[in-house]
């Protein structure tokens, strides 16, 4: 596991976890909470084989919500309403450092 984030706007408690399968692919998995059964339930999304490189995992707060899954060649964002959604921005090399959450805004910083 690289990475792990509580997501916002989901109606059960839900985690994404970054994770490199045995295959060596990096994945993105997530998992809800059942609070009255105390357990764990796999789901409602899995993206598999994304940017080797990926190391860090940002919650992206309402209204927009979702997971932005930072790599080494590749931002991807995704969200699950209906169906998930994921779009991708690619570049030669991003390193990022560091991000922070403004007032219903998300900013990555790249060095």
């Amino acid at each position: 596991v690289y990475d792990i984030c509580f997501l916002h706007g989901c109606d059960r408690p839900t985690i994404a976890v970054l994770s490199q399968s045995t295959k060596q692919e990096m994945n993105v998995s997530t998992h809800t909470f059942d609070l009255q059964k105390r357990e764990m339930i796999d789901g409602p999304w899995t993206l598999t084989n994304i940017d080797p490189g990926a190391s860090t995992l940002v919650p992206v707060p309402p209204p927009l919500c979702g997971v932005l899954c930072v790599g080494e060649q590749s931002i991807t964002y995704q969200r699950y309403i209906c169906s998930p959604v994921v779009s991708c921005l690619r570049r030669r090399c991003v390193v990022s450092s560091c991000f922070c959450s403004l007032p219903a805004l998300l900013f990555v910083a790249p060095c």
